[in-house]
């Protein structure tokens, strides 16, 4: 995920810094044009000079908003959709190829380069989750008066810890560890991250072998499928007693960039007042919760099937 890349040797500059290569008619301008066969505009050229930085970023965001996510385009295209002439366009993707930003095909489509996503996860990483949990968590504590947790995946350890908690004002309340790694089988807090990893990270989970916590701890590896899947198609889980006994806990994944999941968000609830709640109510506010975490963290879902065995 951190690897970097450089884009092709096209419109590099040498050691003079001159550009070694004109874009093409196929979908590109060639220098000193405007576009339409003309001189380009030095009024224009100027404003390039005197502003790069700004039409670069306004270049790169534009590509970054476009769908699909694999998508190339001309410099015509481009050019169009930023109402910048297209000799301007130009010298902003020459300049941004240099530095890996944008990369260039063979028939001169330009898309985002991998220098640019090294850059962009890098900088997703150093936004710790729990500035972006927080304020989502105090809310659903506010509406839910439960306590709320933020369990963060190890997808190397394949475990989880909280690293996040915001109490009720409940007089009875449960006082979770923070910041120790516990298993991804036992409890609402790792399932509700298990379940929506991929099938290798489920079966090397079972491998690891499945420590009963409670009486009430999935142990049997075909009991604990036919729960992940059952997790992943209503997008959250309800477990009673799984690693503390007398606990609820009902959790929701949070997803990053990448569409995995990274987190997820549990309410803790002891049994006693559980009879009392309504659990779609609950479970539709932790989901909104989470979706909001989520948001903040530039994520989205990525669609599985149904899991080992469907």
């Amino acid at each position: 995920m951190m690897s970097s890349g450089r884009g092709p040797d096209r419109g590099r500059a040498g050691a003079g810094g001159d550009v070694l290569a004109a874009v093409p008619d196929a979908g590109g301008v060639p220098p000193g044009t405007d576009g339409h066969g003309g001189a380009a505009d030095d009024g224009d050229a100027d404003r390039v000079r005197r502003d790069p930085l700004s039409k670069a970023l306004q270049l790169i965001t534009w590509m970054v908003e476009q769908e699909p996510d694999n998508a190339t385009w001309g410099i015509r295209e481009i050019a169009g959709a930023l109402e910048l002439p297209p000799s301007t366009i130009y010298r902003v993707l020459v300049s941004l190829e240099r530095l890996g930003l944008v990369e260039s095909d063979d028939s001169s489509r330009y898309r985002l380069g991998m220098s640019f996503f090294r850059l962009a996860w890098r900088a997703t990483a150093r936004l710790p989750i729990h500035r972006a949990a927080l304020a989502p968590m105090r809310d659903l504590v506010g509406v839910t008066n439960e306590t709320a947790l933020l369990g963060l995946l190890d997808a190397t350890r394949l475990e989880m810890m909280y690293v996040a908690q915001v109490e009720a004002r409940q007089a009875l309340r449960y006082v979770v560890d923070m910041y120790e790694w516990l298993p991804l089988h036992a409890g609402a807090g790792g399932l509700g991250i298990l379940a929506f990893l991929d099938e290798r990270s489920w079966q090397k989970v079972i491998d690891r072998g499945l420590t009963a916590f409670t009486d009430r701890t999935i142990t049997d590896p075909g009991r604990l499928l036919e729960q992940l899947r059952r997790i992943r198609s209503q997008g959250y889980i309800v477990f009673h007693g799984g690693r503390i006994s007398g606990a609820v806990g009902v959790a929701a994944p949070v997803y990053g960039a990448l569409g995995e999941v990274v987190a997820d968000v549990v309410l803790t609830v002891p049994e006693s007042r559980w009879s009392g709640r309504d659990e779609a109510d609950l479970s539709r506010l932790l989901i909104a919760c989470s979706g909001r975490i989520t948001e903040q963290l530039g994520g989205y879902p990525l669609r599985r099937p149904g899991g080992i065995g469907s």
